[in-house]
Parts: C-alpha cells; structure tokens; sequence
C-alpha cells in the first residue's frame, strides 16, 4: 500500500530510488572510564589527534568541494574551525582529563553539556545554532576518538555504511536520523543522488550545505522516517517536500511525466537569459541578482542579471578575529564593479547584531532579552563609526571601477540618515585631502525594512537617491513574528494587508518624487507574489540568482497595473 512521508524539501527535483537506510547511533552517550596519573597525558594526545585529524578533514571537505560552496558555506566551514580553535570546547575537555582523570570522549561531552547549559540561559536564536555546531563537531570529534582508539581504523570509517562497488548500480537515497557535512560529501561518488533526515530544518546549515552542492533532500521526517525499509524503491520529491513509498505504476507515470516536465522546463529557462524582460503590456521590469560573495558575479551574469540589486557586506566581516582593513573591503568591491561592466552594483553597509556576532566588537558582546531590536545594523555602525568610516571610504575608492551605490540597512528615522550623510561627507573630505579619486555622485539609498521608516518614508527621500524594500525583516517587524519560531512562523504572510499597504505606500509617495524602488526581499524570488508587486508598483526586483528566469518568464507572461507611477 503506498503511502507519503512529509517533511521540509531542499531543491526543486524527483528522484527515483532505492533506500539506502545509514545506521543510526546515539551521539552523546558515552562511558565513563578512570585513567591513571600516568595515562593523562596519552589520553590528551589522543585528543588533540582527534582534533587534528577533524580541522583536516574539514580543509579536505572545503578544498574538495569549493567550486560548489556559496558564501554561506563558507562561513559555515570557517565557523567550525574557529570552534576547533575555541578554548571553552578544547582547553575545557583537556582540563576536564587532568582534573578528573577520565578519557577524552566522557571529558568532552562533559563540557559539551557545560556549553550547552550556559547558552540554555540566553534566549537567543544565534546562540541556539552555535549550540548545533558545536553538537555537530562534539559528534565528529567521538567519531575520531573512536577510530583513533581502534587498530582497524577503516572498519570505523562511515564510507563503508554507504553503497560499495557491487552495489552502485543502483540509485540510492540516503535514509537517516542525521548526516554530518563528511558524509554528505561521499554521496556522489557512491551513486547517492538525494537524502532525507529526521533532523534538520530548511534553514539549517544541512539545508545552506544540500542547496551548494544541488543535492536534492527533505528534513525533518521526525520519526516516521523509521516506515521505511532498507532497498525500498521510493521516490524522493524535494519540492513537496515528500517521499512516496510504495507507488504504483500510476504513480510512478505521474512523477515521470513531472520529473520529464521539470528538465524541459530549465532547458527553456536558460534560452531566456538575454531576452528583455518586458510585460505583455510593454512595461520594462528590472531583474536584479542578490550576491554574498565577490565571486557571485559571474553566476548573476550567467542567469541574466541586470546588475546587482544587493550586495550583503557581511562576509567581510564575519568568522574573523578582527575587522578587515580597509584595503580588504576595497579589493572585494572594486572587484565586484569591475566584473560587472557599468551594470548597477548595489552594496549594503554592514547589516551584523541580531544573529550575526562579531566578537572583536565589544558594544557586541552583550546579549539582548530580544536581538532583532537591538544594537544591529547601522545602528551598529553609528555605534562604532570607525568601521562605518573605513567601509565608507572603501566603497567610495572602489567606486570609480563600476557603478557602485551604496545602501544603509535597518534606517528606522531622518535623524540616521542626516548622521549617515555626514559621516560620508567626512569620509569624502578625508580622500579629497589624500587626493584619491571617487565617484562623488555616488548615489546612497535606505533599505525599507522598519515599518517606521515605510509609514514616514516622505520625510526620508529628501536625503535618499533610491529605495531598496527589504520584505524579509518590514513582514517580521509589521506582525511581531519571529520565523524562525515554529510555534509562530505560520502567521508569517507576505501577503498581509498591512504588508501590502507599506509596500503600496513606499512606491506612491517614491514615485511622486521620482526616486527609484526596489525590492530586495524574499518575495522577490517567490513567483507567487509577482503580479501582486507588479500591480503595486513595482518595477525593479533583486533576488537570489537562482530565480532570475523563474521570475523573468512569469512577468513575460503578466501585464502590469500601470496606474501606479515609479
């Protein structure tokens, strides 16, 4: 009897396959065992073997895959080796051996558990997910102390719980309670061509890891997982977020034709990328990529993208000791115009706080009862004008090599913006008086991300050449919900009325004074919306570059409310 097993999709794909069920073992339960005075010392060099062996392999895992990675991964990759390096997790478990004269693996989830209790009293998302990284590792670390402690080293090796040779013939899709970012890296070259996970969520790094490498995956099955036996045929729909386990020959024909379907589908995408994106009623509409990483350029250019709607700053800044110079920042953006030919290059001011902590700030270490309104974005950078200086007077150098313009994130008033704009004619005085060479047009805008700023935004534009809609965070601020909350994450709509109201407002009052809008967030990317913001006003759109034609070829099918003015 078939039946469906729903979870959280990652990609857009069917697969076609044969479970491959991979063992699961408790991470954490581990025994206690005395050691001598004279044993210590073995046993924490068996520690830092383990230890070593792993930050290996993460370079290994990074080098093997880099083509692949996006700038999210990346940070994920240097936010496990800063862990590596952590004193709390790696002094700590040393320690913990001497103090108690017990082996490394009970040491060690000792202090995880120690860890783990302090960032239980801090009611913050960040915190919860440093919580998962270091469960993550403290689970890779058992694994090598484990392997270390054994001579046959390879019968502890997880490669052989995957497909060996004889049975590679077969597509295989990976069953289990959890999967760690090593194995993830063995399914190619064992014929694994998607997962599924008890664990995870759609915004876990799991998720971030499965969307670089294109690999099809659902999360969090919960238990129901365990219905399915080992070498049973299902089909894994990545898009539904669904396996379908017994499927009859109807079925099966169903997901063919859609599986069939979807491979048309891009084929005629890509022969989109330079036609002119124009409404059946002749209305020009500008398709934007948002970019993370200088290197992102050439994937925009590749999907069509008429310039870069939004460049998030952050990666320079974040997973460092201490904050990037100001030739650092300089070099990345120029790179960025100059990869882009005079297209528009739009680069937000550092957006960090909330859950996006640089430890070298010291207004930063203070954890807020409620993160998301407190010292973040540019109220971070007027906090701290040194770092908004220096990235000023980067952005400003790199501007003569493209058309840069540079966007404040999180603007909530006038008062900011008059802070702002003297702080970057300070930044302009001081390369004057160096006699280095900028653009001094430069265009500067606000992104629209607080209801306050949206509701009041005539009282902005006297100091604004554009307006970028940030709808991620102006839908969370709007409705007082937190998405990444289970329990309220429902009553996250983009489609609200007051969201829409905001929206319709910003583009009036933007469009009576001719400065240009844009919108920058989720919606932008999602099909569902685009007729709705087209018949808000909206003429421009920047969104992930996996979407451009997506997007592009709904709007070439849709006519425009042209009754609203941009």
């Amino acid at each position: 009897m078939a039946f469906i097993i729903q979870g959280k999709g990652v990609g857009d794909a069917i697969v076609f396959g044969k479970a491959w069920i991979l063992p699961s073992v408790s991470k954490f339960e581990v025994e206690y065992k005395s050691i001598s005075c004279g044993k210590v010392v073995h046993e924490e060099i068996r520690f830092r073997n383990a230890v070593k062996s792993l930050k290996a392999e993460l370079k290994e895992l990074s080098s093997s895959i880099e083509k692949n990675l996006n700038s999210e991964f990346k940070s994920i990759l240097e936010t496990y080796q800063l862990i590596l390096d952590d004193n709390i997790l790696i002094n700590g478990t040393k320690e913990k051996i001497k103090s108690s004269k017990c082996n490394a693996e009970w040491a060690l989830v000792q202090q995880l558990n120690f860890i783990c209790n302090e960032f239980n009293k801090i009611n913050d998302p960040y915190f919860r997910e440093r919580q998962q990284d270091i469960e993550q590792l403290v689970s890779r670390l058992l694994k090598k102390l484990n392997a270390l402690e054994n001579s046959d080293i390879d019968a502890m090796n997880e490669k052989n719980n995957f497909p060996n040779a004889s049975q590679q013939k077969n597509n295989w899709i990976l069953i289990s309670r959890d999967i760690s970012f090593s194995e993830i890296s063995y399914l190619d070259s064992h014929n694994v061509s998607a997962f599924a996970t008890e664990l995870g969520s759609p915004t876990s790094h799991l998720a971030i890891l499965a969307r670089s490498l294109n690999i099809p995956a659902i999360l969090g099955l919960q238990k129901s997982f365990n219905l399915i036996e080992h070498g049973e045929e299902i089909i894994l729909d990545s898009e539904c977020g669904a396996i379908i386990v017994g499927a009859d020959e109807k079925t099966i024909e169903f997901y063919k034709n859609r599986k069939l379907k979807k491979t048309n589908f891009k084929i005629q995408l890509q022969k989109l990328k330079d036609v002119r994106c124009i409404t059946t009623d002749g209305i020009k509409i500008s398709l934007m990529g948002n970019i993370e990483q200088p290197e992102e350029t050439e994937k925009a250019l590749n999907q069509g993208a008429e310039g870069i709607g939004l460049f998030r700053s952050e990666f320079l800044f974040l997973n460092k000791n201490s904050m990037p110079s100001e030739d650092e920042q300089y070099n990345a953006y120029k790179k960025v115009g100059n990869d882009m030919k005079g297209l528009p290059v739009t680069i937000r001011t550092l957006d960090s706080g909330a859950d996006k902590i640089l430890p070298y700030l010291d207004n930063n270490q203070e954890q807020p009862a409620n993160p998301a309104l407190g010292l973040r974005a540019i109220r971070l950078c007027l906090a701290n004008t040194d770092i908004f200086i220096t990235q000023i007077r980067a952005l400003l150098r790199a501007s003569k090599f493209g058309n840069i313009k540079i966007l404040l994130p999180l603007i909530s008033g006038s008062s900011e913006l008059i802070t702002c704009r003297t702080l970057i004619k300070n930044a302009m005085h001081q390369l004057d008086l160096e006699k280095r060479e900028y653009n001094k047009k430069i265009q500067i805008g606000a992104m629209i991300e607080v209801p306050s700023a949206a509701i009041a935004i005539e009282s902005l534009l006297p100091y604004l050449d554009f307006v970028s809609l940030g709808t991620n965070d102006l839908i969370q601020y709007t409705l007082a919900i937190d998405r990444t909350n289970r329990f309220v994450s429902n009553l996250y709509d983009a489609e609200h009325p007051a969201i829409l109201e905001l929206i319709r407002g910003v583009v009036s009052v933007c469009g009576r004074n001719n400065i240009p809008v844009s919108i920058c967030g989720e919606m932008a990317g999602n099909a569902s919306h685009t007729q709705l913001l087209l018949n808000l006003g909206i003429r421009s759109f920047s969104m992930n570059c996996n979407e451009i034609l997506l997007i592009k070829e709904k709007i070439l099918k849709l006519k425009t409310n042209t009754s609203y003015k941009q």
